[in-house]
């Protein structure tokens, strides 16, 4: 999958507090499937935390790739798909 298509991703920040900001033309039908991924991870605290503890694993393994970084990723996001 990838990081959304559509989508343009911006890194920033330092090793200890890094961030991505995700940016999306107005009227994207990805913009509702980012905020609802969103929603699903805040109303399931464990369910969030595995996702952090998948994204800290990402990185760990592709620092410097956001594709590989996405694509380590998606198969746990695919499986999730209840919040589409």
């Amino acid at each position: 999958m990838a990081c959304p298509a559509g989508a343009t991703s911006l890194a920033t920040g330092t090793a200890s507090a890094r961030h991505n900001i995700h940016v999306y033309q107005s009227g994207d039908p990805e913009i509702e499937r980012h905020l609802a991924f969103c929603a699903f991870l805040r109303a399931d605290a464990a369910v969030c935390r595995e996702y952090e503890a998948l994204k800290r694993e990402a990185y760990a393994r592709h620092p410097a790739d956001i594709a590989a970084y996405c694509d380590h990723k998606d198969a746990w996001i695919s499986a999730w798909r209840v919040w589409r």
